[in-house]
C-alpha cells in the first residue's frame, strides 16, 4: 500500500513535468503510464485502511524504500527519465515522498495504538 502511494505519486509527478514542459511530445506510452500510476495511487488509497499496522511490517517497508532510493539515485539504477535535466527533480521528489510516507506511517502506527 505504501509503495502504491509513493510510486503512483512519483511517476505522475515525473511524467507530469515532462508532459507540461515546452516542446515535449508525449506519446501513448506516456499517457498510459500516467493513467496506470493514477490507478496505482487510487488502489493504495483504497487499501490504506486494510493494512495491518504492525511496526515490524512498517519498518521493513521503510528499509526497502531507503535501499531502493539509494540504489536508484546513488547507484544509478533509476527508471528512464523522459527529460535530460530531470534527474535532480526525480531524485528529490522520490526522497521527499519517502520522508512523507515515513511520517505518515508513524502517525498511522500511533493512531492504531490508541
Amino acid at each position: 500500500m505504501l509503495g502504491s502511494l509513493k510510486y503512483g505519486v512519483w511517476t505522475v509527478l515525473v511524467l507530469g513535468q515532462y508532459i507540461l514542459s515546452p516542446g515535449s511530445q508525449p506519446d501513448g506510452q506516456d499517457w498510459m503510464l500516467v493513467a496506470s500510476h493514477l490507478g496505482l495511487l487510487a488502489e493504495g488509497w483504497v487499501f490504506r485502511r486494510q493494512l495491518p499496522r504492525l511496526p515490524s511490517m512498517y519498518g521493513t517497508a521503510m528499509i526497502w524504500f531507503l535501499a531502493n532510493d539509494y540504489a536508484d539515485w546513488f547507484l544509478g539504477v533509476h527508471p528512464r527519465l523522459p527529460l535530460p535535466g530531470e534527474f535532480s527533480f526525480a531524485m528529490w521528489s522520490s526522497l521527499a515522498l519517502t520522508l512523507i510516507i515515513y511520517f505518515w506511517g508513524r502517525s498511522l502506527l500511533r493512531s492504531s495504538t490508541r
